[in-house]
């Protein structure tokens, strides 16, 4: 979770989502109470500005969660990209790929909260995540990298 603390300057500020209406909130001038927690139980990258100066923004990066980081070759991996099930009318797309190799589909999935992988060969390979909700898409999560060994 995240809650913006105000600078405690004479300056309005605001932090509000760029996509999905996740969240908006006013930091009154002068004030030192930080915003209510924004909570991010998915992966991806989250998008957001000020709507009272242009320039101000910034993303949120959650990243995925396997359940072990070091494979071996016929392990199956369990990775985790949500706490909690899409809302209805949204999706997770996960990627997957060999090191420096091209993005594929591993899932997309509007239930559930992670994937199972088995690793296939000795070699690193990357995953990412985001979120979906028609043709809007957050950013792509930061890249998780495993190495997997010969057993």
């Amino acid at each position: 979770s995240v809650a913006w603390q105000p600078s405690g300057t004479s300056n309005l500020h605001s932090t509000t989502a760029d996509k999905f209406s996740m969240w908006t909130y006013d930091l009154p001038a002068g004030s030192s109470t930080p915003t209510p927690d924004v909570v991010f139980d998915r992966a991806g990258g989250f998008a957001y500005h000020c709507r009272i100066h242009g320039s101000m923004r910034g993303t949120v990066m959650i990243q995925l969660s396997p359940n072990d980081t070091t494979p071996v070759v016929g392990q199956t991996i369990t990775i985790t990209f949500a706490l909690n099930a899409a809302s209805p009318g949204f999706a997770e797309q996960i990627q997957k790929r060999k090191a420096d190799g091209t993005w594929r589909n591993l899932s997309a999935a509007d239930t559930g909260t992670s994937v199972a992988w088995m690793a296939p060969s000795a070699k690193t390979f990357q995953f990412r995540a985001r979120l979906v909700q028609g043709g809007v898409m957050s950013s792509w999560s930061p890249t998780l990298q495993l190495t997997v060994t010969a057993n």
